[in-house]
């Protein structure tokens, strides 16, 4: 017998609402977008998206980045937002733009 609780094993809606904190294991290691899990991709979208509005315009700075990083990002906002996004460097910062979810939709 597992130790998972109910909210873990009903068909992921646990992690889709993040109740708690909990993600299942599907949703933390099966990839659903470009190799990258569900719990992978919301966090690496949840750093970028505006935290009022997520489906408002992308911008955020980070202070470095690896490529792994970056090709999760992007993965992320294309598959929550359904937008593009640029990373560019400017001084010591990277900044992550894109138009967001209301923009591609045409909203």
């Amino acid at each position: 017998m597992n130790n998972r609780t109910a909210t873990e094993t009903k068909a992921c809606k646990g992690c889709r609402e993040m109740t708690a904190g909990v993600w299942c294991e599907t949703c933390t290691k099966q990839p659903i977008h470009k190799g990258f899990s569900r719990k992978q991709l919301r966090l690496a979208f949840d750093s970028v998206c505006d935290a009022t509005n997520w489906k408002m315009p992308i911008l955020a700075s980070f202070l470095g980045m690896t490529e792994g990083k970056r090709k999760r990002i992007e993965a992320a906002v294309e598959f929550f937002a359904g937008s593009p996004v640029t990373v560019s460097v400017k001084g010591d910062r990277f900044v992550v733009e894109g138009p967001g979810y209301y923009a591609c939709i045409g909203a």
